[in-house]
């Protein structure tokens, strides 16, 4: 988005990443605007989704969050969950339905599309909801 590559955010990345802990530390940090760019989606030659680009630092922040709140949030989940979980995939998912629908133990399959979900989210209530389990802002 700001024309920086990542090995031009490297060079001095141990100051780099100083400033922006402090800048964090201090509620000083903006998160910088995201560049849009809409790519093609798989298996549907007419449609697009959008993808964010966002900046080296943002990116590297946006990493590091994901890592400490995976670490909190990863004994809620299910062991039949999936989505978007460390060291599992969709194709994991899919075996263990196919076991599971061979083994005939089944009586209802429901498929649900969230698609937009995430850009259609209540940032607010989300907020919320993350500040209840979380007490650092």
């Amino acid at each position: 988005m700001d024309g920086e590559t990542c090995a031009e955010f490297e060079r001095d990345l141990e100051t780099r990443v100083v400033d922006l802990w402090e800048r964090l530390k201090a509620g000083r940090y903006q998160a910088p605007p995201v560049r849009r760019v809409d790519i093609p989606k798989a298996g549907d030659p007419a449609g697009t989704r959008p993808l964010g680009i966002p900046t080296a630092e943002d990116r590297l922040l946006q990493r590091a969050v994901a890592r400490i709140l995976s670490a909190i949030y990863e004994q809620d989940f299910m062991e039949c969950s999936y989505g978007y979980r460390p060291g599992r995939n969709p194709h994991q998912a899919l075996r263990v339905l196919r076991s599971r629908l061979m083994a005939g133990k089944v009586q209802y399959v429901y498929e649900t599309d969230i698609r937009g979900y995430f850009t259609r989210i209540n940032h607010d209530w989300l907020r919320k909801m993350v500040v209840h389990r979380i007490a650092d802002p």
